[in-house]
């Protein structure tokens, strides 16, 4: 259970990233350069997800999520009675 909320986890904070950079909040070259990673590897990220990401580039996405939003949290569900946040 706790493994599957973190992988949920994970998978909300990089896709929120991905999607401000398709909205233009960031670039994906500020992105790259925070994480120290290509704008390449962003690039890729946003057409084929993070599944074959490298750790420390999903390392890097989490503290740049951190940095820029603040802890990370899944959007509340109805069902959800828990409030866990890494």
């Amino acid at each position: 259970m706790e493994v599957e909320y973190l992988l949920e986890l994970i998978e909300f904070a990089v896709n929120r990233i991905l999607e401000d950079i398709k909205n233009n909040k960031y670039s994906a070259y500020k992105v790259a350069n925070y994480i120290g990673t290509s704008q390449n590897t962003i690039l890729n990220l946003m057409n084929k997800g993070i599944s074959n990401a490298r750790k420390s580039t999903i390392d890097g996405l989490l503290q740049f999520y951190e940095e820029q939003y603040g802890i990370i949290s899944l959007p509340k569900k109805e069902d959800d009675s828990s409030k866990m946040t890494i």
